[in-house]
């Protein structure tokens, strides 16, 4: 199922900014990740409730979902059209293939798009730190129980729902990168803060969902500078670059956050993250491309 999703997923993405002009991608993408918001807030109310063992569906829930997928399939087969003579040029001649295109991409002597991606790396290494050890965080250190200590993350992915298509407007207006860094600044703020949290209610919630708002401006414009940075050919390589740096983060988070916290302690959870974001706000710095 993963290797599935991995294939369809890039793709999928790179359809964005195939379909979309350039300064309009920060709104798509705003649109896009709202959608997905939305699906993952649907699943909850509506599988949680009715695919439960004491209503006896407990078997249903994957058939139902292989059925929503094909209907997924077919209108994506019916209604997408890839404008592809109108994002190849004739003089582009024929297409890299993958091997050759990404050590173009590592050879460039514009370092932009390795910064952006390392950049990218470190914002993700450094909340999928936090959300793996929440809970573990809220329990040992704040004394919460286990169930609400993990409710608490409602708060950061709700602002950052509510937030997904405005970030877009807002980018269009300022510029992503201005943007994405005012976002890097304010989580680095706002997890600087949760360090000195002593007692979590109602401060917590609070912060986590300033910091939500934050996260969506980074997250819904750091993959538009990525597509303007792909030449029209390499649109779904640079995609599979994005999710590459971003999955990647969340393999080593749990164990980098996790080490580091066993030789200190679980208070170096919050540092640790706020020093990934002033990391990736230098990487960022260093970008020249893609506005």
């Amino acid at each position: 199922m993963n290797i599935a999703m991995a294939a369809f997923r890039a793709p999928t993405i790179a359809l964005m900014p195939d379909l979309t002009p350039s300064p309009l991608r920060s709104k798509a993408n705003g649109i896009v990740n709202f959608m997905g918001g939305l699906g993952s807030i649907l699943f909850y109310a509506v599988f949680t409730t009715l695919f439960t063992e004491e209503k006896g569906n407990i078997y249903t829930d994957f058939p139902v979902a292989s059925i929503i997928m094909i209907i997924v399939l077919l209108i994506l087969l019916k209604f997408i059209r890839e404008p592809r003579k109108e994002i190849v040029q004739p003089d582009q001649g024929q297409q890299d293939g993958p091997i050759k295109a990404l050590l173009a991409v590592i050879k460039d002597k514009e370092a932009s798009t390795k910064l952006l991606l390392a950049a990218i790396f470190l914002w993700f290494i450094g909340w999928n730190g936090v959300e793996t050890y929440f809970t573990l965080y809220g329990t040992e250190v704040w004394g919460l129980e286990k169930d609400t200590a993990a409710q608490y993350l409602t708060y950061f992915s709700l602002a950052f729902l509510l937030m997904a298509i405005p970030s877009g407007f807002i980018a269009s207006r300022f510029g992503r990168k201005k943007i994405i860094l005012l976002g890097l600044v304010g989580m680095f703020l706002m997890l600087s803060s949760a360090t000195l949290v002593g007692v979590p209610w109602p401060t917590v919630a609070i912060l986590l969902a300033i910091g939500g708002l934050f996260w969506a401006l980074i997250n819904i414009n750091s993959f538009p500078m990525v597509a303007d940075m792909a030449p029209a050919s390499r649109l779904g390589l640079y995609t599979g670059l994005y999710y590459f740096s971003s999955q990647l983060a969340a393999i080593l988070a749990p164990p980098v956050f996790g080490f580091a916290m066993d030789i200190t302690s679980r208070q170096a959870m919050f540092p640790m993250a706020a020093v990934s974001f002033v990391l990736s706000f230098l990487m960022l710095m260093g970008v020249r491309q893609a506005e």
